[in-house]
């Protein structure tokens, strides 16, 4: 069901547990890259005994406020196929990220995406740096995607934090009562692929729908993502009732400050 608000955004921190500070403001471009030309290939792996789901909140400006959607879902590929392609380059930097205009921001461009993690509909990728270290990602919906008529409207939005400058143990999400939240859980230094190395250890949470049904599509999950100096998200485990459902693994990425990192 669609619910209707006033179109303003709100950042909540959920709870905190002081205990191991995030990198210092100079050090987060090394560990969330916007430098552009900066590209990331990743291979994505599903678990076809337990597929992976998406959800996001896609906002549709109405008047002075907007309708917000709840949308969950699986992904739809062939049957015989179990890895995936997935290529993001920043194109540009722009000043104004769809409704936003935080300090940093830059323009993400999809060159390749087998599976489908980005939504057909979608016409721009942004992320959104304020101040303090926060990266929104910021999805721009064509108006003919809207659920029902779409006369009179605008492009619709759906915005999720991907990175934060906060201490260990806080949790961020959006609005009131967010659904989808971000948890920063500290360093890991013994992730798949980048054993040894200092990796930022976020965890994404989805709760279940509250429908109260057992379908596997109303089911929560969890995303890890791990950030790797110099590289940027390296690793990404996506986990449905504690079993691993879809993993994107870093394959190659170029950037300023890591020219030629390949796998």
């Amino acid at each position: 069901m669609p619910t209707r608000f006033a179109a303003t955004m709100m950042l909540v921190i959920l709870f905190s547990m002081v205990l191991i500070p995030v990198s210092s403001a100079g050090e987060l471009e090394r560990y969330f890259p916007t430098d552009v030309g900066a590209t990331w290939n990743y291979e994505i792996t599903i678990n076809r005994d337990n597929e992976p789901l998406w959800y996001n909140e896609t906002i549709w400006p109405l008047g002075s406020g907007g309708v917000r959607y709840a949308n969950r879902g699986r992904f739809i590929y062939p049957a015989n196929q179990k890895t995936f392609d997935l290529t993001l380059q920043v194109s540009q930097k722009v000043s104004q990220q769809g409704p936003l205009s935080y300090p940093v921001g830059v323009e993400v461009e999809i060159l390749k995406d087998e599976l489908g993690i980005f939504s057909r509909h979608v016409t721009h990728v942004f992320w959104a740096i304020d101040d303090s270290g926060t990266v929104l990602q910021l999805e721009m919906f064509d108006r003919l995607a809207m659920p029902g008529s779409s006369f009179g409207m605008e492009d619709g939005h759906a915005v999720r934090p991907l990175f934060f400058n906060r201490p260990a143990g806080i949790q961020i999400g959006l609005g009131e009562n967010p659904a989808d939240t971000l948890l920063f859980l500290g360093v890991n230094d013994r992730v798949d692929g980048f054993r040894g190395s200092a990796c930022l250890h976020f965890r994404r949470e989805v709760e279940a729908d509250d429908k109260g049904t057992s379908a596997h599509l109303d089911k929560g999950f969890t995303e890890h993502r791990f950030y790797v100096k110099d590289k940027g998200l390296g690793r990404l485990v996506q986990e449905i009732n504690d079993e691993w459902s879809m993993i994107w693994t870093l394959k190659s990425v170029t950037s300023s400050h890591s020219p030629s990192h390949r796998r």
